[in-house]
């Protein structure tokens, strides 16, 4: 079985094209496995595998929301794991709801050490952390993350 790899350097995510609208949410499906979504002109990753999902940047409970009702319209696995690419809270103010359905939260140790200095009730503490790089392997597709 042919595995698919992603890796995300932890820095601006930007991607250019959108298609399928709702609201200000659209999401433009990169591949089988990969998509982009944006809200309000910030982006995210959604990674779908067979049987669980991963977010990148779940940036608020609207968003979460949209993400949720996506997956469900077009029969794609829930979230099983939220990564955070970096500690804006902006970007990652959106991860209770997955989390409450059992995700597991990682971040890279300076994003947990901000959660840490400078709380905020809107964002799920990390689960895991790591230093200088994790990959998450899910079904048929692997996330690198440096």
């Amino acid at each position: 079985m042919k595995k698919n790899m992603y890796t995300l350097l932890f820095s601006t995510l930007f991607f250019t094209s959108v298609s399928i609208a709702s609201s200000n949410f659209y999401v433009e499906e990169v591949s089988k496995n990969l998509i982009v979504f944006t809200q309000n002109d910030q982006q995210g990753l959604i990674i779908i595998n067979e049987n669980s999902s991963i977010v990148v940047d779940p940036m608020n409970q609207e968003t979460t929301k949209n993400i949720q009702n996506f997956l469900a319209t077009n029969d794609k696995p829930m979230i099983g794991h939220i990564i955070y690419s970096h500690s804006h809270w902006d970007h990652i103010a959106g991860g209770q709801i997955f989390k409450d359905q059992g995700a597991e939260v990682i971040a890279q140790r300076k994003c947990k050490e901000n959660w840490i200095n400078n709380p905020n009730s809107n964002v799920v503490e990390p689960d895991t952390v790591f230093e200088k790089e994790y990959t998450i392997s899910v079904g048929g597709a692997s996330l690198e993350m440096y």
